[in-house]
């Protein structure tokens, strides 16, 4: 039995994919928005924006605390930027919009490519979908300075002024070590508990969950009517995954509240 359907139509290729998605195998492409469900049954929205020329994915969204996250995925470089825009809370003292960026490296397999997002459309835009697997969250331990300028040119949101920029330490230098606690993280307290010490540096942190997206590709297969048997897609694999990036704040007020550990 077939997981999808194919239609020809004003010479574009359609395929109805089982999972409630339309993969356009000849169009252009447009951004793909979809509704998204967390634990507690609360809807966001996500939008998908694939750039196959530059074989980039932009993922963006906004929390429902106000902040905006624009998730960068770059191929050509294997990394991937996480963009943060916090919005004042007057009532904790912070008058101005903050901005953080987080770039790592890109798992071999943590995303389809840009061309299949590109080619991906909803069956019913209405859908609330949510994530078939939820991955183990992973933990970065970042720092502000960097020497790639590549790297840095791939995400033009973290190279404006007021942006604050961090990457991740090697993890090389950590197991020559033998640990996985960087020696500028060594001894400092978490900002949260460092309330009498807003002169001192403390350790930063902030939880950042991607609530859905698509992380793999499914593939059936169909016998020809002379016995070959040829693979297609048919589906898309959907995961959530939460990622803790940590820094070292110079001081309390550099940390905000959102980002206590």
């Amino acid at each position: 039995m077939l997981s999808a359907s194919i239609a020809i139509q004003n010479n574009i290729v359609f395929v109805w994919l089982w999972s409630g998605f339309l993969m356009i195998l000849n169009a252009s492409s447009e951004p793909l928005v979809v509704n998204i469900a967390n634990k507690g049954g609360d809807v966001l929205q996500e939008t998908f924006d694939a750039n196959v020329t530059d074989d980039t994915i932009k993922l963006s969204f906004k929390q429902f605390d106000g902040t905006s996250i624009n998730h960068l995925i770059d191929f050509p470089t294997a990394m991937q930027g996480f963009h943060l825009l916090l919005p004042p809370t007057t009532n904790k003292g912070q008058m101005n919009k903050q901005e953080f960026c987080f770039i790592v490296p890109l798992g071999s397999e943590e995303y389809i490519s840009s061309d299949a997002i590109s080619k991906l459309r909803q069956k019913n835009p209405h859908t609330v979908r949510r994530p078939e697997e939820e991955l183990p969250p992973q933990s970065f331990y970042m720092q502000a300075t960097f020497s790639s300028v590549s790297v840095s040119h791939a995400f033009p949101l973290c190279r404006r002024t007021l942006v604050q920029t961090f990457f991740l330490i090697p993890e090389e230098s950590l197991a020559a070590r033998n640990t996985t606690l960087p020696t500028k993280f060594e001894g400092i307290p978490a900002c949260d508990i460092a309330l009498g010490l807003s002169g001192q540096p403390c350790v930063c942190s902030y939880n950042l969950c991607i609530v859905w997206y698509p992380c793999g590709l499914k593939f059936c297969q169909t016998t020809q009517p002379n016995g070959e048997i040829v693979s297609y897609r048919c589906g898309i694999k959907t995961c959530k995954k939460c990622r803790q990036f940590l820094f070292v704040a110079q001081n309390r007020l550099d940390c905000p509240p959102e980002f206590y550990v």
